[in-house]
Formats: structure tokens, sequence, C-alpha cells
């Protein structure tokens, strides 16, 4: 790449760039490389993805809240709650494509046989072969078309599943020796997850930095407290990521789980708490057993999910319903949690009596 005359840059690290009447090359095939390819060919001279693998793509609903229903809202605001409540069921109901056994394969082949039909109506019939995939749908993040298939459609773009080998000062070449012109490349190669959650690395109580106590196996007990590193949570930490349903609502269960472990800590009455090692390797085994269960462990795909340390090892994946984590929040198990305040043990919710 050090021959490559023109910008070369990655989706993590977007930079302001003209690529009107120019040639780009990207280099992906998940989500950002669908944003960036629909986008970008709308002004680029010629657009040449270059993919590994083909991806599950489905229709983005168009949902917009217009006057009336505006209005409504404000007239009835208790009515707000009750449409995210709609809104959460309905993609609460995504769960079972995911979650294995009979009934979720029978449902999984149901929406892959409407999902290969919605593709082959909207790519180009020459695409059909190789950018639809053959492992089961929800292996990978499933993508929600913005325009992707309509970029496809035109002449200049072009979707290539052969090996990128060589990059010249103004092109590239692919394994049957096809040459590209190439003015931009986009590298839309995914992110380190494993190497996002240890960018900052935390020292424990014991000295050992976090990493170092992860080994490579990232976990975090009910996806927020690791033990050792007291009065630490995370908000959407590992295995926190789930296939069918709200980011926003995840957190907030986070914040929920530690509002409830933490009271103590929160109102003053202690000034540490933690998970105990033994709730957390037990958190831990459980997890991943529930996980190699899962779609995102039998689908039959190589996916980001299972990137993060040991090949068997899942730090992103949360195998059971946002409603379990609901309960789990507001209900958590507090004979796993340790609460100390200098000397004085309390149990969580209990306050210390004053002297």
């Amino acid at each position: 790449m050090e021959d490559f005359q023109g910008p070369i840059m990655h989706t993590a690290e977007w930079k302001p760039f003209d690529y009107d009447n120019k040639d780009v090359v990207v280099i992906g095939n998940g989500c950002s490389a669908a944003q960036v390819t629909s986008e970008v060919a709308k002004t680029a001279k010629s657009v040449t993805q270059f993919a590994r693998s083909p991806q599950w793509i489905v229709p983005r609903t168009p949902v917009t809240i217009g006057p009336i229903l505006r209005t409504i809202l404000s007239w009835f605001p208790f009515l707000i709650p009750v449409l995210r409540f709609f809104v959460f069921c309905l993609l609460e109901m995504n769960w079972n494509m995911f979650r294995g056994g009979w009934w979720s394969d029978f449902d999984r082949s149901m929406r892959t046989k409407v999902a290969v039909k919605i593709a082959k109506k909207n790519m180009p019939e020459k695409y059909h072969e190789t950018a639809i995939p053959k492992y089961q749908l929800g292996c990978k993040r499933i993508i929600f078309d913005c325009g992707y298939w309509a970029a496809l459609k035109m002449e200049s773009v072009l979707l290539t599943f052969d090996k990128l080998v060589e990059v010249g000062k103004n092109s590239v070449k692919d394994i049957n020796g096809n040459q590209y012109p190439a003015d931009l490349i986009v590298e839309a190669t995914g992110f380190n997850i494993g190497r996002s959650m240890t960018s900052v690395d935390v020292i424990g109580e014991n000295g050992m930095p976090l990493s170092e106590f992860w080994d490579g196996k990232v976990a975090a007990y009910e996806t927020v407290m690791v033990p050792n590193y007291p009065n630490m949570f995370m908000l959407f930490g590992p295995n926190a990521t789930t296939g069918h349903n709200s980011v926003i609502f995840g957190i907030e269960n986070g914040l929920k789980f530690v509002e409830s472990v933490a009271s103590d800590v929160i109102q003053g009455r202690s000034d540490y708490v933690t998970v105990k090692p033994q709730a957390y390797d037990q958190w831990v085994q459980r997890i991943q057993a529930a996980i190699k269960q899962t779609n995102f462990a039998t689908g039959g795909c190589v996916s980001w999910y299972m990137s993060v340390g040991e090949a068997t090892h899942n730090a992103v994946s949360y195998p059971w319903t946002q409603l379990r984590f609901w309960w789990r929040a507001r209900f958590p198990h507090y004979d796993d949690i340790y609460v100390e305040n200098k000397s004085q043990k309390v149990t969580p919710g209990k306050a210390i009596k004053a002297e």
C-alpha cells in the first residue's frame, strides 16, 4: 500500500474527501461498507467493492412520526411509553430467531425464504449466486438496506468477491489479474472489539491490569461488573449486544443495574462495591454455555461476534431476551455482590446504622 498515491482511510477514522468523479475502492462488506458504497456511488466515477463473504440484507422499515401522531402524543403524553412498549415487544419477538432449538430453526427458515426472495427482487441477477449468503440468517449482523441495493444496479458500481492481492500507484489488482482504477481506498474492514474494550487499561485493587485479568476472555458480570475492580461499571459492556433489540434499552438496563447494586455507594452509605469472584466465574460459564446454543455460534459463519479472545469465547452477544435483562437489573442477585464501608459489610439497599 505504500506505493498508492491517493488517500487510504478506515471508516472508523473517516476524513472529508471530494470523491466526485473519482474512482473509489471499498474493501469490506459489512454495515459500514454498505453505507459508504450507497453514498459514494451517487457522485463517484466508479466504485469497486471487494468483499470476503456475502451479507444478509433486509429492507429498512420507513418509520416517521407525522404531525397527527405528534399532536396526539402532545395531548396524551402517557401514550409515549405505551408506544415504546409496543415497539419493544415487536423487536423482542425477533429473539426467537437467534436463540436456538427447533422452533428457532423453523422461524429462521421462514424468515430466510422471505429474505432470499426480497434480495433477488432488489439485487441484480448477476449477484444472486455470490451475494446471497449460504450461512444462517442472523449468524452475522443483519444489514438494513440504506440504498445499497440501488447502488448495485448502477453501471459504475461493481461488487466482487475475488481476493484483492495488490495495490499500485493508482489502481488495485485482484487474484485473477484484473485491475481496477483507484483514486481513494476506503477500508470498511470492521473493528477490533477486544482491543476497544481494553484500550484504556484499568488497574485493579490487586495491581493487575484489566487486560491481564481477562487474558483474552473479555467478560463482565451481567455485562457490567468485574471482580477486584471495585466501583467500576460498564455500560453496554461485554456480552451486552443483541441481534434483535435496542442499544438504548440495553444501556438503560445497565444503568438500572448499577442503581440497584450500588445504591449504598450512590447514597453515601458505603464506599466499595464489587461482584464476588465466584459469582463472576459462574456467570461467564453460564453465558458462554448459553451462547453456544444460539445462532451466533451455530449459524455457519465467521463473525466478529466470535472474534474476541479465543475462538470459542464470545464477548459480544447477549443470548437471552432483553426482558430478562430488564428483570435482572431491577431484581439482581444481591448475594453475588460485595459491599463494604471501611471494615463493615452491608447488604445492598440496607443502610448502616449511625453510631
